[in-house]
């Protein structure tokens, strides 16, 4: 249920990145986080968002960061989209 990108499709090559600029407010916050969830925050003010193969990103301190599932810090990332990097077995459809 969870739509934090709401138009990332899996067959075109692209990732869907979004940058959050701060938000000042603990309610405004949560409420930003339900429109998240929700995938409806593609047009809120702080939103950016970019379609994109390769990502690099640096941070002026170390955030806490998602890796492979696992909680980690880090200060940069490179992140790289490979085609046809991962393939799925799925069994055929009933016809």
């Amino acid at each position: 249920g969870y739509r934090g990108a709401p138009k990332a499709q899996l067959n075109d090559s692209l990732l869907d990145c979004y940058a959050f600029a701060n938000l000042p407010g603990g309610f405004r916050r949560l409420a930003l986080m339900d429109l998240i969830r929700r995938g409806r925050h593609l047009a809120h003010p702080v939103v950016t968002s970019l379609l994109t193969q390769t990502l690099d990103v640096t941070f002026d301190r170390e955030i806490a960061m998602h890796v492979d599932g696992e909680l980690t810090a880090a200060s940069s990332a490179h992140i790289t989209l490979i085609p046809r990097g991962l393939t799925f077995a799925v069994p055929k459809a009933a016809v």
